[in-house]
């Protein structure tokens, strides 16, 4: 049970580390590229946008079916990448942005004010992303440091705790009063 543990745990922590370096290569990218991925089906369309160190998830939806027009006319998924990058998605801010996060909410109403479309767009920056995915790997090297120190502590006769030089007084610490494990 504990060797599947540590397999597990060394599995997610090589993936956390390999999203982290993804999250990094978009984050640099988003700069010079406009990246738009999207899924149009016959009443929502959804998008994916990178752009500027961000995300922009885009809900969007309708009351009845959307007249695509062009390459988006028979749905799916199609991804768009401009060198270009547009200023509409920068300029759109609320009240909310907060460091790089961000929410909106848009509908459209009819002549008899009925809600007949909408829009709920989330914005998460990728520093964000990178900060979330690089903690497990963190947290691994921390440990295997640590690993590390307590055996050449123990190589070399220190106190486990403080460090000190054990070689006068093997039964206890002078310095902390631990009782170092046998040799």
């Amino acid at each position: 049970m504990k060797s599947f543990r540590r397999w597990l745990m060394r599995g997610l922590t090589s993936l956390s580390l390999l999203l982290c370096a993804a999250a990094i290569v978009l984050w640099v990218r988003s700069y010079l590229i406009f990246d738009d991925a999207v899924l149009v089906r016959p009443k929502s369309t959804t998008n994916i946008v990178s752009l500027y160190g961000r995300i922009y998830l885009q809900f969007g939806w309708s009351s009845s079916a959307f007249r695509a027009s062009g390459r988006y006319a028979v749905g799916g998924w199609f991804l768009d990448s401009l060198s270009a990058s547009p200023t509409r998605y920068s300029e759109q801010s609320s009240r909310l942005n907060l460091l790089g996060f961000d929410a909106r909410n848009w509908r459209g109403i009819d002549a008899t004010g009925q809600i007949t479309r909408g829009e709920r767009t989330v914005v998460i920056p990728y520093w964000f992303l990178a900060l979330l995915t690089v903690l497990l790997p963190a947290l691994a090297l921390r440990r295997m440091r640590r690993k590390r120190r307590d055996l050449l502590r123990l190589e070399l006769r220190l106190c486990s705790q403080c460090g000190y030089d054990l070689r006068a007084t093997p039964d206890r610490c002078p310095e902390c009063g631990t009782i170092p494990q046998p040799w």
